[in-house]
């Protein structure tokens, strides 16, 4: 998608699906935009996973979706998103206090190694949720994600050839039959 000049700009768990052998997919393009290169300064997307560069007004790139990783990342490890409130202001405070306070980084980081998440990931994380977009895990290349500590190991190739065993493959008894006409 990045590669053909696309920003997705609305990553999050619902738009996230397993088929039924058990790769993932990703879900409902609506906010895609061509961007060939450039910014976007549309606010659409989802609040926990709104990047400091929107917040401040500086519009978004592709480093958006790969901050928008991050916090899907966070979520998959811990169980929600690393940031939080009330409404969505108070989301977005979180979000801008993440990105002025090394203490409200701190607490991200603590509460991941008190969960006992490896080291691996949690530089994976923080390197995703980058405030600089220009150093943010993912901006410059695909390359930075697959060499990652985290992936070490992984093979992306057997995986684009759909050949790597996924960890979960939905029970064919429960993926209910398409009844459309």
């Amino acid at each position: 998608m990045h590669s053909r000049g696309y920003v997705y700009r609305d990553l999050k768990p619902e738009n996230v699906l397993i088929d039924h052998k058990g790769f993932v997919k990703i879900a409902d393009m609506g906010y895609a935009k061509f961007i060939k290169g450039e910014r976007t300064y549309s606010t659409l997307g989802t609040f926990p996973y709104t990047p400091p560069e929107l917040i401040d007004g500086r519009g978004r790139t592709t480093a958006a979706d790969w901050w928008g990783c991050g916090v899907l990342l966070h979520e998959m490890l811990v169980g929600e998103p690393p940031f939080k409130g009330e409404t969505s202001r108070d989301i977005l405070r979180s979000v801008k206090r993440y990105s002025e306070e090394k203490e409200a980084a701190d607490r991200i980081r603590d509460n991941l190694q008190r969960l006992k998440v490896s080291i691996a990931a949690i530089d994976m994380v923080f390197g995703l949720l980058h405030v600089e977009e220009s150093r943010r895990l993912g901006t410059t290349h695909f390359h930075s994600i697959q060499h990652h500590p985290w992936f070490e190991g992984f093979d992306w190739v057997a995986l684009l050839r759909r050949e790597v065993t996924p960890p979960y493959v939905p029970r064919a008894d429960l993926i209910l039959p398409d009844v459309s006409d």
